[in-house]
């Protein structure tokens, strides 16, 4: 007679603390359907499986590391082979990102360099790589800067010279804001992108649509920023709308 072993059952603060994970979070995992429902044995008790937490744990994973959207999620652990789903759903990722990266040694500049360049400080610079505005990497014993990296401190080195200096009362830690927009906003990008594609279309339309919405959102960007900024402008009249159009100083 084949025996069969009941699964062990524990509090929610019990599985909250194997998981390393706060009861909010169970809560939420449940309300949208990524856990099984608990037993309850009252009203206000209920046990939950003890082997939810390496689901808990693959859920965080797929969310903080892979950026996979909670929609995505649901339908790999609801399946009969959850393993091979998220190896299917990895590798289209991967192949999507992966088309997007720049040689790293492309185009470097070291820091002395980089400084001469953009006319930036050096204390700036190793302050904006701080807050992690930008990043360097060691070659031939310097700091050096590629990709990317040497187009913020363009960016920045030309809004310095535009006169947003420290003289007229910015500071590097105004840099920030953008930082932390393109981070929200990025976020949002790719869960959209990864809900709509990865898993639903093959690796190699996974890389060319990744690839066209790298540039398509970028242009997309700049063109809205520009529309809010003159919509903005439009409550103080047309004149004020005109001078930004044309580059006319205000009196």
């Amino acid at each position: 007679m084949k025996m069969t072993t009941e699964p062990e059952l524990v509090k929610i603060g019990e599985l909250a603390r194997r998981a390393g994970v706060n009861r909010g979070t169970i809560q939420h995992y449940l309300r949208q359907g990524l856990l099984p429902k608990p037993v309850k044995t009252h009203r206000n008790m209920a046990y939950y499986e003890a082997s939810s937490v390496e689901r808990i744990r693959l859920i965080k994973d797929l969310q903080r590391r892979r950026f996979l959207p909670l929609q995505v999620i649901r339908k790999i652990v609801s399946g009969r082979n959850p393993g091979a789903q998220v190896k299917a759903v990895l590798d289209s990722q991967q192949a999507a990102l992966t088309t997007l990266a720049i040689e790293p040694k492309a185009g470097a500049l070291a820091l002395e360099e980089a400084a001469r360049a953009f006319e930036l400080p050096k204390k700036l610079m190793r302050e904006m790589e701080r807050q992690g505005l930008v990043g360097s990497y060691e070659k031939d014993g310097q700091r050096v800067f590629s990709g990317p990296d040497l187009e913020v401190l363009a960016a920045v080195g030309q809004l310095k010279q535009l006169g947003f200096t420290e003289a007229a009362g910015f500071e590097p830690k105004d840099l920030l804001m953008y930082k932390k927009s393109a981070e929200a906003l990025l976020e949002q990008e790719v869960g959209v992108f990864l809900q709509r594609v990865v898993g639903s279309k093959s690796p190699e339309e996974a890389t060319r649509l990744a690839r066209a919405g790298v540039n398509g959102g970028t242009a997309l960007l700049v063109a809205v920023r520009k529309k809010l900024i003159i919509d903005m402008l439009a409550s103080a009249g047309p004149e004020a709308v005109d001078q930004l159009l044309s580059g006319a100083p205000q009196r």
